[in-house]
């Protein structure tokens, strides 16, 4: 874990409880993500790819075997995030997930989406394989994530009951 320390207190990636059908929810907050400040090379990434995976795993609850992703776009840049770096982290993301844990996603849902994303999407698009790209959801209206997730546990940012920012592991909540 303390290869990961860093990015994982960044914040970017937290646990934000369970959906309606109780499955894990993944929240991946774009704000927070810095390749160049918190990743030395794309080996630093993909272990924390792969522990937050495989931690998450281990929590699933008996009879459920996938989970919901978040990716919240809200403080995307262009600058931060259009960027060689920050593009072949996110090829390589696309490929542990199509590779390692094709069944394990139920949905991915991206909120926020800037119009600059739109450009940056037809090519994120072509990396995946059919079955990824129709797991995907670009929400325009946060009511589609009321559909999935309580009220009580979305944040009100969202549209839910949630004052409280979702947990960071190893920071708000111990590493079991």
């Amino acid at each position: 874990v303390s290869d990961i320390e860093a990015p994982l207190k960044s914040g970017i990636v937290r646990r934000a409880g369970l959906s309606k059908e109780r499955t894990p929810i993944v929240f991946i907050d774009v704000e927070n993500f810095h390749p160049k400040k918190l990743y030395s090379d794309h080996d630093d990434f993909v272990k924390l790819c792969a522990f937050f995976f495989e931690y998450n795993i281990r929590l699933l609850q008996p009879g459920v075997y996938h989970g919901v992703i978040i990716f919240d776009l809200k403080g995307y840049s262009y600058k931060e995030h259009g960027n060689k770096l920050s593009l072949f982290l996110v090829q390589i993301l696309i490929q542990i997930v199509q590779e390692q844990y094709p069944q394990r996603m139920r949905k991915i849902y991206i909120t926020n989406a800037p119009y600059l994303f739109n450009m940056l999407w037809n090519i994120i698009k072509v990396w995946m394989e059919k079955d990824l790209k129709e797991k995907i959801v670009i929400v325009k209206n946060m009511e589609t994530l009321k559909e999935l997730i309580d009220e009580d546990v979305l944040e009100e940012r969202f549209g839910g009951r949630r004052s409280e920012p979702y947990p960071i592991d190893g920071v708000d909540i111990p590493l079991e």
